[in-house]
């Protein structure tokens, strides 16, 4: 009873996959969620559109806010 070479290489390749397009992609997700609480939050918008919450960070220095929660984010997604 040995190893599966080949099964452990598909998931590790699976995991790294998931852990980089979540890397990836969090900001925008980062964004969408502070875009909807603002709508529902106040009858007036602050933002026009979602890269408006990504310009703010940017010009604010405050791009890592961004990334808030990320690492808790990518252990559920190890986990999984």
């Amino acid at each position: 009873m040995g190893i599966d070479l080949e099964s452990v290489t598909e998931a590790t390749s699976g995991a790294v996959g998931s852990l980089l397009s979540t890397t990836i992609l969090y900001p925008l997700d980062t964004c969408k969620s502070k875009f909807q609480a603002e709508i529902r939050a106040r009858g007036q918008q602050k933002y026009r559109y979602l890269s408006d919450v990504m310009w703010e960070a940017i010009s604010k220095a405050q791009v890592f806010s961004l990334y808030q929660g990320l690492g808790t984010k990518n252990a559920s997604t190890i986990e999984s």
